[in-house]
């Protein structure tokens, strides 16, 4: 368990893994990971013979791509207000529509996997990143996009559901 100094509400999501981010580049404990796979706790189930699976099945994927996920969220779909209703009315992001424009992003949900490099894109622009973005999972499409970091989808087998 990793505790971070950092907010706890919905509107600090984007914050929480920027947090997480740097601490895994800066522990030394995870020097030897190759990548990590972001997955929300309430809406997704895997075993550790699955994340095994992924790293020998997927090995060449992971080798090739930085930014790997099974959904991609379509810009028709991608929604510049999905915060309204979820942040309150003390939060700079009340009824403020994000204002980025649309970058590729993985649904975090559906779960996606980076690399160390995608890690250090991320971090290297952590001063920026709360000026546009409320909604962590777009946040990261963006912030790889000016990396020309790009997703890749592929259905390696992790069970989700929308909860």
């Amino acid at each position: 368990m990793l505790y971070l100094k950092c907010s706890d509400a919905y509107e600090g999501l984007s914050e929480k893994m920027m947090c997480a981010f740097d601490f895994i580049l800066k522990c030394t404990l995870f020097n030897n990971y190759t990548h990590i796979l972001k997955a929300d706790d309430h809406d997704t189930e895997f075993t550790k013979a699955q994340i095994v699976d992924i790293e020998i099945k997927h090995k060449d994927v992971l080798d090739k791509h930085d930014y790997v996920g099974q959904c991609l969220v379509p810009k028709h779909i991608y929604n510049p207000q999905h915060h309204f209703g979820r942040v309150p009315k003390e939060s700079i992001w009340y009824n403020k529509e994000c204002e980025q424009e649309y970058r590729p992003f993985i649904a975090g949900g559906q779960t996606y996997i980076l690399s160390r490099k995608a890690l250090e894109c991320l971090v290297v622009q952590k001063e920026e990143y709360h000026k546009y973005f409320v909604y962590e999972d777009a946040m990261m499409g963006a912030l790889l996009y000016n990396c020309n970091i790009y997703p890749y989808t592929l259905d390696y087998g992790i069970r989700c559901w929308w909860g």
